[in-house]
């Protein structure tokens, strides 16, 4: 990505976090977290896919 695109594509990123159900920004900055933290890939990807699995499971319970 080009450095003069970062400040928006932050921005947007931001935005949507701010306008994301409580529970999928948490997840959402949950894995952010690991990736800074230093995740390798395939932990990453374990993870995000973990936590789609919650995020489906909480939404067919009428959780939100």
């Amino acid at each position: 990505m080009p450095a003069s695109e970062l400040d928006a594509a932050v921005d947007a990123g931001v935005a949507s976090l701010l306008t994301a159900p409580p529970k999928a920004a948490a997840e959402t900055l949950r894995l952010l977290a690991g990736v800074a933290e230093g995740a390798d890939p395939a932990q990453a990807l374990a993870a995000e896919r973990a936590a789609q699995l919650r995020r489906v499971r909480s939404l067919a319970a009428g959780e939100g």
